[in-house]
């Protein structure tokens, strides 16, 4: 599945989307925060370690970073639109 990530701030506006593939929407959220987490720091994320098994199902992922004060902040992973890739079989 093809599908168009939403990322926001907790409480406040988007900011970036991205598209990713993967077979469950869960996969996709995985493949999401290992790019963000790669990208932001992965130092200072604590998220990645508690959350390897996303429900398969899954729509939506909150992540949680620490800045260089020792802040917490919340980020929101969404799926805003997936395309389910099928292949064509022809008999």
């Amino acid at each position: 599945m093809k599908c168009i990530i939403s990322f926001k701030e907790l409480y406040g506006k988007e900011l970036e989307k991205y598209e990713v593939e993967g077979k469950h929407s869960g996969d996709v959220l995985q493949v999401m925060e290992n790019k963000l987490c790669s990208e932001i720091a992965p130092y200072n994320t604590y998220s990645l370690k508690n959350c390897k098994n996303i429900d398969k199902k899954a729509s939506k992922k909150t992540l949680h970073f620490k800045d260089n004060e020792g802040n917490t902040l919340s980020y929101v992973m969404e799926i805003l639109d997936a395309q389910y890739l099928r292949k064509n079989i022809q008999i």
